[in-house]
Order: C-alpha cells, then sequence, then structure tokens
C-alpha cells in the first residue's frame, strides 16, 4: 500500500511539475524572460507558491529546467537521424535547432536570451556550460567521424575543430536571438560556417564538395555576407 501512496505521489509530483513548465513556456513566449513572475506563473499553472519552490526552484532553475529538456530533445532527434554520412553528424546540430526553434519560435528565442542572460550569474553559469558542452560535443563527435571515414587529414585536432565550429554556431545563434536575422538565415549561415570548418582540414575530394555546398548555400540564401556585420555588431 505504501508503494502505491508513493507511486501516486510521484506521479501527481511530475504532473505538476509539467504543469509549471508548461506554463513558464507560454509566459516567456508571449512577455519574455524579464516579466516572467513566480506568483503569476504558480497562478498560471495552478499551484502554490511554495509548490513550485519545492518542485523546481526559483526563476533561474525554472529557466534551467525548460533549457534541459529542450537539449533533451535535441538530443532525442538528433539521434533519430542516424545515417551513414559523417557529415550530417556535424550538421546534426544546426539542421535540428532550427527545426524544433521553428515549431515555436517566440519561446525559443526568449529562451535562448534568457539562458545568455543566465551564463553571467555564478550560480547558473556551471549548469548552462554542461549545456554548451553537450552542444560542442554532438559537432566533435561529427568531426571525429568525418576523419575516421578518411574525409579529413588528421592535421587539426578534431576536438578543436569542433570547438570552432560551435562557438560560430553560439555567435549566430545569439544573432537570430536577437533578431539580426531569421531562422532561414540561421541554418544556411550555419551550415556554411560548419564547411568552412571542415574544410580546414579536408582532404582535396571532400573540399572540392565542401566548396560545391558552400557556393550552392551562399547563392540560395545570399546571406552570409550582407548580415556578417549585424553579427559582429
Amino acid at each position: 500500500m505504501t508503494d502505491v501512496v508513493s507511486t501516486l505521489r510521484d506521479a501527481n509530483m511530475r504532473k505538476r511539475r509539467e504543469r509549471i513548465l508548461h506554463a513558464a513556456r507560454t509566459l516567456i513566449a508571449a512577455n519574455g524572460f524579464e516579466a516572467l513572475n513566480v506568483r503569476a506563473l504558480a497562478a498560471a499553472a495552478g499551484v502554490t507558491v511554495p509548490t513550485l519552490y519545492n518542485l523546481i526552484g526559483r526563476k533561474e532553475a525554472i529557466v534551467v529546467a525548460m533549457y534541459a529538456e529542450t537539449v533533451d530533445e535535441l538530443a532525442r532527434r538528433i539521434q533519430q537521424l542516424g545515417g551513414d554520412d559523417p557529415r550530417l553528424q556535424v550538421e546534426s546540430l544546426i539542421t535540428v535547432v532550427a527545426e524544433l526553434f521553428a515549431e515555436n519560435e517566440a519561446y525559443a528565442r526568449a529562451a535562448v536570451i534568457a539562458v545568455e542572460q543566465l551564463n553571467y550569474t555564478d550560480a547558473s553559469r556551471a549548469r548552462v556550460a554542461h549545456f554548451y558542452r553537450w552542444g560542442e560535443g554532438v559537432v566533435t563527435d561529427g568531426c571525429r567521424a568525418c576523419g575516421e571515414a578518411g574525409l579529413l587529414r588528421g592535421q587539426v585536432d578534431p576536438a578543436l575543430l569542433g570547438a570552432q565550429i560551435f562557438h560560430t554556431f553560439l555567435r549566430n545563434i545569439r544573432a537570430w536571438a536577437y533578431g539580426h536575422m531569421n531562422l532561414d538565415e540561421f541554418r544556411c549561415t550555419g551550415l556554411i560556417d560548419v564547411y568552412i570548418g571542415l574544410a580546414a582540414d579536408a582532404v582535396d575530394t571532400f573540399r572540392k564538395r565542401l566548396v560545391r555546398d558552400i557556393d550552392r548555400l551562399a547563392a540560395a540564401c545570399d546571406t552570409p555576407m550582407s548580415n556578417s556585420g549585424e553579427r559582429s555588431s
């Protein structure tokens, strides 16, 4: 009997936690991170303020919990991609992020800005760094796969190559979050940056394919050079 009661209690706690995070996503999408109010969130989720604190925590913890869910969903989608082309592994973070963010762009933009702000607070910096390490790891694993497939010369450490590509990803996602490019431009510019990064260590045949793809994307999107000034501002 005790086990049944405990199971029901845990299930109810999970449901209330899910309601809180759903309400938080709705409020952030409508009003932004700065407007997120704990009392308003508790009312929207149908829980008391003490319950909200007990289940998740303060405002910053709520944002971290929401972003953790987003990262889990990204990881699930990336894993589902599969395929035998190692280059797709390097591209996957950009393509899957663009796909997921398109499903609720207002919330995604506000969430990115919120996490960026948390990155400047001592209490949350470690959690944000954990998210960033995951993303960098996805790209680095793809670079290693490209090396193992004979597409790269091996003159550049895959970890260094992955880190550089991921840093350009962060720059582009910040530019998108602050309205300097739309999602199509984010995807296009991000893929071009991936190909430029891989080309730095690519064998000749692979480099030629990358250059063709860079030219194709640049012609189709007409965005990398036109947005470069805005991204650097």
